[in-house]
């Protein structure tokens, strides 16, 4: 399938991935810190800081209808970076989590990094990464920040993705976004809805490979699972090998065999791939 394949419905439910699932409870966090962060419009941004490396931390960017723990396999990938030496930094993109309210596009995510990434540098850190899932790990390459030393990205959007999204969204939602303009998805944990606008859904359409990834001049680890049942995986990954030649000579493209989007039942090998690139291109 190319780039204008439709991918199938996800696997498990009708809405698959797009509809926020049950939050599992979060690891508890050692020598975690919750800090109060502002994305680019004002907005609040709730966010978990930890370990104690003043130098290096991994910067975390979750997926589209997510949060910082993203049921939890931020919380143990954090504390395995923890446990290698590194500074973490979890955070909600606004309209997500406990953060504060405001619809959810692509260029206010894309702020949102830079921005914490603004707070990152005052906090005086040397060396950061960005780890980022799905969604997260397409707005970590569209931010391209300089400093940024290296990313370690799963299942991430490289190319333009076609949904039908009556399979993904409820219809109340859509006829809001079709004729108010606005549409509240139902969310669990910290907040009741996600605000979604016409552009929330039209941002996954609007990727351009060519230029997002040719403007990545560091090294960048792509993992993606290659589970027979998950099509829409399988579709990521062609994409991204597509794309590879626009990337850096060092980044490389990752299959995790058996996993699918989620990385579930992965964690531990995600997490040890993600360490080893970092001991290489940004060392704790």
């Amino acid at each position: 399938m190319g780039p204008g394949a439709r991918p199938a419905r996800p696997a498990g439910s009708r809405s698959g991935r797009h509809r926020r699932a049950a939050v599992r409870p979060a690891r508890p966090a050692m020598n975690a810190q919750e800090v109060a962060l502002t994305g680019a419009h004002g907005v609040r941004l709730a966010a978990i800081r930890e370990g104690a490396n003043p130098e290096a931390i991994v910067v975390f960017a979750h997926g589209f209808l997510s949060d910082k723990h993203a049921l939890g396999r931020f919380d143990r990938l954090a504390a395995r970076y923890v446990e290698a030496g590194y500074s973490t930094l979890r955070f909600d993109f606004s309209g997500n989590g406990a953060s504060g309210n405001a619809p959810i596009t692509d260029e206010r995510r894309t702020g949102d990094l830079r921005a914490v990434l603004d707070q990152v540098e005052t906090w005086g850190y040397q060396r950061v990464a960005l780890h980022g899932h799905s969604k997260g790990g397409s707005i970590s390459l569209r931010a391209r920040d300089p400093r940024v030393s290296a990313m370690v990205l799963t299942g991430a959007r490289t190319a333009p993705v076609y949904y039908d999204w009556s399979e993904h969204l409820p219809a109340d939602v859509l006829t809001g976004i079709r004729t108010r303009g606005r549409g509240r998805s139902p969310a669990t944990g910290p907040r009741a809805f996600h605000l979604l606008t016409q552009q929330s859904l039209d941002d996954f359409a609007t990727l351009d490979t060519r230029e997002i990834l040719s403007a990545i001049k560091l090294p960048v680890l792509l993992m993606y699972g290659d589970a027979p049942h998950d099509r829409e995986e399988l579709l990521l990954a062609e994409h991204a090998a597509c794309g590879m030649r626009y990337l850096s000579p060092e980044s490389r493209l990752l299959i995790v065999h058996g996993a699918d989007h989620s990385m579930e039942g992965h964690i531990e090998e995600v997490a040890d791939h993600g360490i080893a690139w970092l001991r290489t291109y940004c060392p704790a």
